[in-house]
């Protein structure tokens, strides 16, 4: 989570593993790219509410943000993320 996010975290359960393959405009030329994710999904108790690493590190995070199940705008999500939610709402 540290490396990830710049959260520290004091407890955490697994909820879930899981994958998802798809295609996604990741190259200059707009040619889709298909991608396998794999990811592991927690509950987690924070030491403190805090604003989350933003920038992308360069090699497998376009970093985080804090998002708003109220909101709806799940077209900010990431297709794995819609997924997991798709999971955690069942």
């Amino acid at each position: 989570m540290m490396e990830e996010t710049g959260l520290s975290i004091t407890n955490y359960k697994l909820d879930f593993c899981d994958s998802l393959c798809f295609g996604h405009n990741l190259t200059k030329d707009k040619s889709t790219v298909e991608l396998h994710h794999i990811g592991m999904f927690y509950e987690i108790v924070l030491d403190k509410i805090v604003d989350v690493k933003r920038e992308p590190d360069g090699q497998d995070s376009n970093g985080a943000f804090w998002f708003d199940l109220a909101d709806g705008d799940y077209e900010k999500l990431a297709p794995f993320v819609k997924m997991a939610l798709g999971k955690i709402n069942q």
